[in-house]
Protein backbone atom coordinates (compact mmCIF):
# COMPACT_ATOMS: atom_id res chain seq x y z
CA UNK A 1 0.00 0.00 0.00
CA UNK A 2 2.84 2.55 0.64
CA UNK A 3 4.13 1.68 -2.72
CA UNK A 4 1.22 2.45 -4.20
CA UNK A 5 0.99 5.72 -2.63
CA UNK A 6 4.16 6.85 -3.40
CA UNK A 7 3.80 5.90 -7.12
CA UNK A 8 0.49 8.35 -7.33
CA UNK A 9 2.16 11.15 -5.35
CA UNK A 10 5.26 11.22 -7.51
CA UNK A 11 3.00 11.18 -10.33
CA UNK A 12 0.70 14.23 -9.45
CA UNK A 13 4.06 15.74 -7.80
CA UNK A 14 6.20 16.10 -10.90
CA UNK A 15 3.31 17.04 -12.92
CA UNK A 16 3.06 20.32 -10.56
CA UNK A 17 6.89 20.37 -9.77
CA UNK A 18 7.10 21.40 -13.89
CA UNK A 19 5.86 24.74 -12.92
CA UNK A 20 7.87 25.29 -10.32
CA UNK A 21 5.73 26.06 -7.42
CA UNK A 22 0.84 23.27 -8.52
CA UNK A 23 -24.88 1.14 -6.16
CA UNK A 24 -27.63 -0.13 -6.08
CA UNK A 25 -24.88 -1.42 -4.35
CA UNK A 26 -22.43 0.66 -3.87
CA UNK A 27 -18.35 -1.33 -4.58
CA UNK A 28 -16.09 -0.96 -1.75
CA UNK A 29 -14.02 1.76 -2.18
CA UNK A 30 -10.12 1.30 -2.75
CA UNK A 31 -8.15 3.54 -1.89
CA UNK A 32 -4.75 4.65 -2.36
CA UNK A 33 -2.90 7.81 -0.49
CA UNK A 34 0.46 9.07 -0.29
CA UNK A 35 2.44 11.95 1.16
CA UNK A 36 5.81 13.19 -1.11
CA UNK A 37 7.38 15.73 1.32
CA UNK A 38 7.62 15.72 4.70
CA UNK A 39 8.81 18.36 7.12
CA UNK A 40 7.85 15.68 9.58
CA UNK A 41 7.88 12.17 8.30
CA UNK A 42 5.95 10.81 11.04
CA UNK A 43 3.00 13.69 11.39
CA UNK A 44 3.13 13.04 7.46
CA UNK A 45 2.01 9.40 7.33
CA UNK A 46 0.00 10.26 10.56
CA UNK A 47 -1.82 12.44 8.29
CA UNK A 48 -2.47 10.56 5.40
CA UNK A 49 -3.56 7.77 7.43
CA UNK A 50 -5.97 10.01 9.16
CA UNK A 51 -7.62 11.08 6.05
CA UNK A 52 -7.23 7.96 4.44
CA UNK A 53 -10.24 6.83 7.48
CA UNK A 54 -11.61 9.88 7.29
CA UNK A 55 -12.75 9.95 3.02
CA UNK A 56 -13.42 6.30 3.38
CA UNK A 57 -16.28 6.46 6.11
CA UNK A 58 -17.37 9.97 4.48
CA UNK A 59 -17.83 7.83 1.08
CA UNK A 60 -19.61 4.78 2.76
CA UNK A 61 -21.53 7.26 4.58
CA UNK A 62 -22.93 10.09 1.91
CA UNK A 63 -22.66 6.71 -1.18
CA UNK A 64 -19.71 8.68 -2.99
CA UNK A 65 -18.59 6.32 -5.53
CA UNK A 66 -15.58 8.09 -5.98
CA UNK A 67 -13.27 10.76 -5.26
CA UNK A 68 -9.76 11.89 -6.47
CA UNK A 69 -8.00 14.24 -3.79
CA UNK A 70 -4.68 16.54 -3.57
CA UNK A 71 -3.43 18.71 -0.68
CA UNK A 72 -0.58 20.79 -1.81
CA UNK A 73 1.82 23.29 0.64
CA UNK A 74 3.87 25.84 -1.32
CA UNK A 75 3.20 24.32 -4.81
CA UNK A 76 4.42 20.65 -3.43
CA UNK A 77 2.15 17.98 -3.19
CA UNK A 78 1.85 16.71 0.04
CA UNK A 79 -1.18 14.18 -0.59
CA UNK A 80 -2.75 12.69 -3.06
CA UNK A 81 -5.62 10.25 -3.14
CA UNK A 82 -7.69 8.51 -5.71
CA UNK A 83 -10.80 5.99 -3.98
CA UNK A 84 -13.04 4.12 -5.12
CA UNK A 85 -14.88 3.88 -8.83
CA UNK A 86 -14.90 5.97 -11.64
CA UNK A 87 -17.33 3.82 -13.55
CA UNK A 88 -19.57 1.74 -11.47
CA UNK A 89 -21.23 -0.40 -14.39
CA UNK A 90 -17.46 -0.97 -15.80
CA UNK A 91 -15.50 -1.54 -12.54
CA UNK A 92 -13.50 1.49 -13.58
CA UNK A 93 -11.57 3.17 -10.60
CA UNK A 94 -10.39 6.41 -10.35
CA UNK A 95 -6.96 7.47 -10.72
CA UNK A 96 -4.98 10.25 -10.56
CA UNK A 97 -5.82 11.13 -13.85
CA UNK A 98 -9.40 10.41 -13.49
CA UNK A 99 -11.60 13.63 -15.47
CA UNK A 100 -14.07 15.19 -13.24
CA UNK A 101 -16.78 17.70 -13.95
CA UNK A 102 -16.01 21.17 -12.37
CA UNK A 103 -19.16 22.97 -12.12
CA UNK A 104 -18.77 25.88 -10.91
CA UNK A 105 -15.34 25.56 -10.04
CA UNK A 106 -15.10 26.59 -13.85
CA UNK A 107 -15.79 30.37 -12.39
CA UNK A 108 -12.29 31.06 -11.55
CA UNK A 109 -11.47 29.99 -15.10
CA UNK A 110 -13.42 32.74 -16.52
CA UNK A 111 -12.89 35.11 -14.07
CA UNK A 112 -9.24 34.93 -14.77
CA UNK A 113 -9.99 34.72 -18.99
CA UNK A 114 -11.67 38.38 -17.96
CA UNK A 115 -8.62 39.53 -16.30
CA UNK A 116 -6.14 38.88 -18.77
CA UNK A 117 -8.58 40.57 -21.44
CA UNK A 118 -9.17 44.01 -19.01
CA UNK A 119 -4.96 44.15 -18.50
CA UNK A 120 -4.79 44.01 -22.26
CA UNK A 121 -7.04 47.32 -22.18
CA UNK A 122 -9.80 45.10 -24.56
CA UNK A 123 -12.15 45.15 -21.23
CA UNK A 124 -13.15 47.96 -18.75
CA UNK A 125 -14.83 46.40 -15.67
CA UNK A 126 -16.55 49.26 -15.31
CA UNK A 127 -17.97 48.79 -19.10
CA UNK A 128 -21.46 47.86 -19.69
CA UNK A 129 -22.20 44.42 -20.91
CA UNK A 130 -24.50 45.72 -23.34
CA UNK A 131 -21.40 47.38 -25.00
CA UNK A 132 -20.11 44.10 -25.75
CA UNK A 133 -23.12 42.54 -26.31
CA UNK A 134 -25.77 44.73 -28.15
CA UNK A 135 -28.21 41.95 -28.33
CA UNK A 136 -28.65 42.12 -24.38
CA UNK A 137 -32.47 42.82 -23.45
CA UNK A 138 -33.21 46.43 -22.34
CA UNK A 139 -33.81 45.58 -18.63
CA UNK A 140 -30.00 44.22 -18.25
CA UNK A 141 -28.92 47.12 -20.13
CA UNK A 142 -27.10 48.67 -17.13
CA UNK A 143 -25.21 45.63 -15.70
CA UNK A 144 -21.04 45.81 -15.34
CA UNK A 145 -18.46 43.87 -16.58
CA UNK A 146 -17.44 44.33 -12.84
CA UNK A 147 -21.07 43.18 -11.44
CA UNK A 148 -21.23 40.01 -13.48
CA UNK A 149 -17.98 38.93 -11.82
CA UNK A 150 -19.00 39.56 -8.25
CA UNK A 151 -22.78 38.26 -8.35
CA UNK A 152 -23.37 41.91 -7.93
CA UNK A 153 -25.37 42.48 -11.59
CA UNK A 154 -29.10 41.87 -10.18
CA UNK A 155 -29.30 39.19 -13.03
CA UNK A 156 -31.57 36.20 -12.15
CA UNK A 157 -30.03 33.07 -12.07
CA UNK A 158 -30.62 31.04 -15.27
CA UNK A 159 -32.05 28.19 -12.75
CA UNK A 160 -34.71 30.38 -11.57
CA UNK A 161 -35.88 31.43 -15.31
CA UNK A 162 -39.90 30.34 -15.47
CA UNK A 163 -39.09 28.06 -18.04
CA UNK A 164 -36.60 26.00 -16.31
CA UNK A 165 -37.49 22.23 -15.09
CA UNK A 166 -35.61 20.85 -12.80
CA UNK A 167 -37.35 17.69 -14.87
CA UNK A 168 -36.47 18.53 -18.48
CA UNK A 169 -34.33 22.18 -18.90
CA UNK A 170 -31.03 19.98 -18.41
CA UNK A 171 -31.69 18.45 -21.95
CA UNK A 172 -32.51 21.53 -23.77
CA UNK A 173 -30.02 22.23 -26.32
CA UNK A 174 -30.41 26.15 -26.84
CA UNK A 175 -28.61 28.88 -28.98
CA UNK A 176 -26.49 31.85 -27.48
CA UNK A 177 -29.73 34.00 -28.29
CA UNK A 178 -32.16 31.15 -27.14
CA UNK A 179 -30.36 31.40 -23.75
CA UNK A 180 -30.53 34.84 -23.36
CA UNK A 181 -34.37 34.67 -24.29
CA UNK A 182 -34.85 31.77 -21.56
CA UNK A 183 -32.82 33.41 -18.94
CA UNK A 184 -34.04 37.30 -19.31
CA UNK A 185 -37.56 35.94 -18.72
CA UNK A 186 -36.86 35.68 -15.11
CA UNK A 187 -37.03 39.29 -14.05
CA UNK A 188 -33.93 41.06 -12.16
CA UNK A 189 -33.40 40.24 -8.44
CA UNK A 190 -32.36 44.01 -7.54
CA UNK A 191 -30.93 46.73 -9.29
CA UNK A 192 -27.60 46.96 -10.18
CA UNK A 193 -25.41 46.54 -7.81
CA UNK A 194 -27.95 47.18 -4.94
CA UNK A 195 -27.34 43.56 -3.45
CA UNK A 196 -25.77 40.09 -3.95
CA UNK A 197 -27.35 37.08 -5.11
CA UNK A 198 -25.92 33.89 -6.52
CA UNK A 199 -26.13 34.31 -10.66
CA UNK A 200 -25.00 31.54 -13.21
CA UNK A 201 -26.60 33.86 -15.92
CA UNK A 202 -24.02 36.78 -14.87
CA UNK A 203 -21.09 34.27 -16.11
CA UNK A 204 -22.55 32.68 -18.85
CA UNK A 205 -22.96 36.21 -20.41
CA UNK A 206 -19.24 36.80 -19.62
CA UNK A 207 -18.19 33.64 -21.64
CA UNK A 208 -20.02 35.46 -24.56
CA UNK A 209 -18.23 38.50 -23.62
CA UNK A 210 -14.66 36.95 -23.70
CA UNK A 211 -15.98 35.46 -27.58
CA UNK A 212 -17.10 38.58 -29.08
CA UNK A 213 -13.63 40.66 -27.62
CA UNK A 214 -11.15 37.97 -28.12
CA UNK A 215 -13.00 36.56 -31.37
CA UNK A 216 -12.21 32.63 -30.16
CA UNK A 217 -14.74 30.38 -28.94
CA UNK A 218 -14.64 30.51 -24.74
CA UNK A 219 -13.49 27.09 -24.68
CA UNK A 220 -9.97 27.71 -27.25
CA UNK A 221 -9.67 30.72 -25.30
CA UNK A 222 -8.66 29.15 -22.35
CA UNK A 223 -7.00 26.14 -23.94
CA UNK A 224 -4.80 28.83 -25.92
CA UNK A 225 -4.29 31.51 -22.66
CA UNK A 226 -4.79 29.20 -19.24
CA UNK A 227 -4.59 25.23 -19.90
CA UNK A 228 -1.93 24.64 -22.51
CA UNK A 229 0.31 27.64 -20.72
CA UNK A 230 0.34 25.21 -17.63
CA UNK A 231 0.07 21.88 -19.43
CA UNK A 232 -2.80 21.40 -18.06
CA UNK A 233 -3.08 18.48 -20.34
CA UNK A 234 -6.67 17.21 -19.51
CA UNK A 235 -8.51 20.39 -18.98
CA UNK A 236 -11.05 21.18 -21.56
CA UNK A 237 -14.60 22.32 -22.19
CA UNK A 238 -16.75 19.51 -21.57
CA UNK A 239 -18.03 17.83 -24.98
CA UNK A 240 -20.72 15.27 -24.87
CA UNK A 241 -19.71 14.00 -28.95
CA UNK A 242 -15.72 13.72 -28.34
CA UNK A 243 -14.37 11.11 -26.98
CA UNK A 244 -12.58 12.36 -23.49
CA UNK A 245 -10.30 9.69 -22.43
CA UNK A 246 -10.71 8.90 -18.64
CA UNK A 247 -14.08 10.54 -18.46
CA UNK A 248 -15.84 10.23 -14.88
CA UNK A 249 -19.43 8.98 -15.06
CA UNK A 250 -22.08 10.92 -12.44
CA UNK A 251 -24.08 9.17 -9.77
CA UNK A 252 -27.20 10.51 -7.41
CA UNK A 253 -28.45 8.15 -4.32
CA UNK A 254 -31.45 7.74 -3.73
CA UNK A 255 -34.03 5.25 -2.63
CA UNK A 256 -31.51 2.87 -1.46
CA UNK A 257 -30.12 2.72 -4.58
CA UNK A 258 -27.48 4.65 -6.68
CA UNK A 259 -28.49 5.95 -9.80
CA UNK A 260 -26.72 7.49 -12.83
CA UNK A 261 -27.49 10.97 -12.97
CA UNK A 262 -29.21 13.25 -15.06
CA UNK A 263 -27.88 13.96 -18.44
CA UNK A 264 -27.15 17.18 -18.85
CA UNK A 265 -26.48 19.32 -22.63
CA UNK A 266 -23.84 21.29 -23.73
CA UNK A 267 -26.13 24.45 -22.92
CA UNK A 268 -25.02 24.00 -19.71
CA UNK A 269 -21.30 23.22 -19.82
CA UNK A 270 -19.91 26.61 -20.42
CA UNK A 271 -18.26 29.55 -18.82
CA UNK A 272 -20.83 28.94 -15.95
CA UNK A 273 -19.89 25.37 -15.12
CA UNK A 274 -18.58 23.99 -18.50
CA UNK A 275 -14.94 22.54 -17.86
CA UNK A 276 -13.50 19.18 -17.01
CA UNK A 277 -10.53 18.49 -15.43
CA UNK A 278 -8.51 16.07 -12.90
CA UNK A 279 -6.66 16.71 -9.56
CA UNK A 280 -3.03 17.07 -11.03
CA UNK A 281 -4.23 19.43 -13.71
CA UNK A 282 -5.46 21.63 -10.89
CA UNK A 283 -2.80 21.43 -8.82
CA UNK A 284 -0.88 22.86 -11.74
CA UNK A 285 -3.30 26.12 -11.88
CA UNK A 286 -2.99 26.47 -8.57
CA UNK A 287 0.67 26.76 -8.71
CA UNK A 288 -0.18 29.36 -11.02
CA UNK A 289 -1.88 31.28 -8.96
CA UNK A 290 1.37 32.05 -6.72
CA UNK A 291 3.10 33.57 -10.22
CA UNK A 292 2.04 35.91 -12.74
CA UNK A 293 2.30 33.60 -15.18
CA UNK A 294 -1.59 34.62 -16.19
CA UNK A 295 -2.41 37.57 -14.59
CA UNK A 296 -0.39 40.33 -12.68
CA UNK A 297 -0.33 39.95 -8.85
CA UNK A 298 -2.54 43.37 -9.11
CA UNK A 299 -5.44 41.69 -10.54
CA UNK A 300 -5.39 38.41 -8.69
CA UNK A 301 -5.83 40.75 -5.41
CA UNK A 302 -8.70 42.43 -7.21
CA UNK A 303 -10.35 38.99 -7.54
CA UNK A 304 -9.70 37.25 -3.62
CA UNK A 305 -11.37 41.09 -2.58
CA UNK A 306 -15.21 41.42 -0.87
CA UNK A 307 -17.19 43.00 -3.65
CA UNK A 308 -18.73 46.14 -2.70
CA UNK A 309 -22.26 47.61 -2.99
CA UNK A 310 -23.61 51.22 -4.51
CA UNK A 311 -23.46 52.11 -0.88
CA UNK A 312 -19.71 51.25 -0.14
CA UNK A 313 -20.47 48.49 2.17
CA UNK A 314 -19.21 45.14 1.46
CA UNK A 315 -21.97 42.15 0.12
CA UNK A 316 -22.21 39.22 2.06
CA UNK A 317 -23.47 36.36 0.32
CA UNK A 318 -24.33 33.56 2.61
CA UNK A 319 -22.19 32.03 5.17
CA UNK A 320 -19.75 29.27 4.82
CA UNK A 321 -21.68 26.43 6.61
CA UNK A 322 -19.97 27.41 10.16
CA UNK A 323 -21.38 30.57 11.38
CA UNK A 324 -18.87 32.63 9.19
CA UNK A 325 -19.88 35.34 6.45
CA UNK A 326 -18.99 34.20 2.76
CA UNK A 327 -17.81 37.00 0.49
CA UNK A 328 -17.60 36.92 -3.21
CA UNK A 329 -14.76 38.67 -5.50
CA UNK A 330 -14.23 38.10 -9.15
CA UNK A 331 -14.53 34.77 -9.21
CA UNK A 332 -14.02 33.34 -6.10
CA UNK A 333 -16.25 32.64 -2.77
CA UNK A 334 -14.01 34.94 0.32
CA UNK A 335 -14.15 33.97 3.83
CA UNK A 336 -12.30 32.29 7.12
CA UNK A 337 -12.46 28.70 8.76
CA UNK A 338 -10.92 28.42 11.87
CA UNK A 339 -9.41 31.72 11.85
CA UNK A 340 -7.74 31.02 8.38
CA UNK A 341 -8.30 33.18 4.96
CA UNK A 342 -9.91 30.86 2.43
CA UNK A 343 -10.38 32.23 -0.93
CA UNK A 344 -12.50 28.94 -2.76
CA UNK A 345 -14.97 27.58 -4.97
CA UNK A 346 -17.53 24.65 -4.68
CA UNK A 347 -19.55 22.89 -7.86
CA UNK A 348 -22.78 20.94 -8.00
CA UNK A 349 -23.97 19.79 -11.02
CA UNK A 350 -26.04 16.37 -11.59
CA UNK A 351 -23.36 13.53 -10.26
CA UNK A 352 -20.64 15.66 -9.44
CA UNK A 353 -19.58 17.98 -6.67
CA UNK A 354 -16.11 19.34 -6.97
CA UNK A 355 -13.95 22.42 -4.74
CA UNK A 356 -10.65 23.69 -5.09
CA UNK A 357 -10.23 25.63 -0.99
CA UNK A 358 -6.66 28.04 -0.72
CA UNK A 359 -5.75 28.95 2.77
CA UNK A 360 -4.37 31.82 1.51
CA UNK A 361 -1.69 33.06 4.50
CA UNK A 362 -0.76 28.76 4.83
CA UNK A 363 -0.20 28.34 1.67
CA UNK A 364 -1.98 25.39 1.64
CA UNK A 365 -4.62 24.11 -1.11
CA UNK A 366 -7.27 21.08 -0.97
CA UNK A 367 -8.49 20.11 -4.22
CA UNK A 368 -11.59 17.36 -4.07
CA UNK A 369 -13.16 16.11 -6.76
CA UNK A 370 -16.28 13.46 -5.92
CA UNK A 371 -18.85 11.54 -8.67
CA UNK A 372 -22.18 12.19 -6.85
CA UNK A 373 -24.00 15.37 -6.32
CA UNK A 374 -26.06 14.59 -2.96
CA UNK A 375 -25.92 17.60 -0.58
CA UNK A 376 -22.54 19.06 -2.38
CA UNK A 377 -20.18 17.26 0.05
CA UNK A 378 -16.84 18.62 -1.10
CA UNK A 379 -16.97 22.08 0.08
CA UNK A 380 -17.64 20.87 4.01
CA UNK A 381 -15.17 17.43 3.37
CA UNK A 382 -12.29 19.58 2.18
CA UNK A 383 -12.49 21.63 5.00
CA UNK A 384 -12.26 18.53 7.44
CA UNK A 385 -9.42 17.60 5.20
CA UNK A 386 -7.49 20.83 5.89
CA UNK A 387 -7.81 20.91 9.51
CA UNK A 388 -5.27 17.54 9.41
CA UNK A 389 -2.88 20.07 7.72
CA UNK A 390 -3.72 23.22 9.37
CA UNK A 391 -0.55 24.52 11.53
CA UNK A 392 -3.06 24.84 14.92
CA UNK A 393 -3.52 21.37 14.29
CA UNK A 394 0.23 20.68 13.57
CA UNK A 395 1.59 22.77 16.90
CA UNK A 396 -0.31 20.70 19.20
Amino acid sequence: MRSCRLAICLLLSSAISSLSVGCARRPAPCSCSVTSTRTSPALASEQADEVDDYLKSEMTKRHIPGVSVAVIRDGKVILASSYGQANVELSVPVTPDSVFKLASVTKPFTATAIMMLVEEGKISLDGRLAEYLPNLPSQWANVTVRQALSHTSGLADYLKAPRWSWQSSWREDLTPNEFIKFASEAPPVFAPGEGISYSNTGFYLLGMVIEKVSGKPYGQFLAERIFKPLQMTATRRDTLTETVPNRVNGYVFGGGTLRNAEYTSETWAYSEGGIISTAADLGKWDAALYTEKLVKHPSFEKMWTPAKLNNGSVAVIGDNGAGKPNYYGFGWFISEHGGHKIVFHPGDKPGFSPTFTRFVDDRLTVILLCNNSDDSPAFAMSLAIADFYLPSRNSK
